[in-house]
């Protein structure tokens, strides 16, 4: 398995990927813009050259994308102390459970030390697998610091 940056040629794929995990999570009831995330993507791709995103793909052997992370760095509201934050992780169906999501986090945590963080946070919100997902990050050596609640509308 190979991790590295994600580039404006990797969209198509990011998007077919995005779908297959998307139709799995809490927001499959919610539309799929490919427009509105191509053009995410590529602005993210661009803040990443620029040093204050994280945009990753872990390919397979083959050079398939088998999963990706998008994360950020920023200061709290109230102090000038910096956190990085994960905005997007994903992984294949088929990859679950090898060491992708293992390799995309170490790869972030390397980043959020060279960019001055006092801290990190993985933010879960698909309702995949809650259970499991806590457990993995736990056995990561994070705890737990909140909770995310939604209420569907309409």
């Amino acid at each position: 398995m190979t991790i590295r940056a994600a580039t404006n040629e990797d969209i198509t794929n990011m998007i077919e990927l995005g779908h297959k995990v998307y139709v799995e999570s809490r927001f499959s009831h919610l539309g799929y813009d490919i427009d509105k995330i191509k053009h995410g993507l590529e602005a993210f791709i661009l803040l990443h050259a620029n040093g204050s995103h994280l945009a990753l793909l872990a390919e397979n052997a083959d050079g398939r994308i088998i999963g990706g992370f998008l994360g950020a760095i920023e200061e709290y509201f109230f102090t000038t102390d910096k956190s990085a934050n994960s905005i997007l992780i994903w992984v294949d169906p088929d990859y679950r459970g090898s060491s992708t999501a293992i390799k995309l986090i170490d790869i972030f945590k390397q980043w959020a030390v060279k960019k001055g963080a006092k801290e990190i946070n993985i933010l879960v919100s698909s309702g995949v697998k809650i259970g499991s997902t806590d457990r993995f990050f736990r056995r990561l050596g994070f705890v737990q610091s909140g909770g995310n609640y939604s209420m569907t509308l309409g």
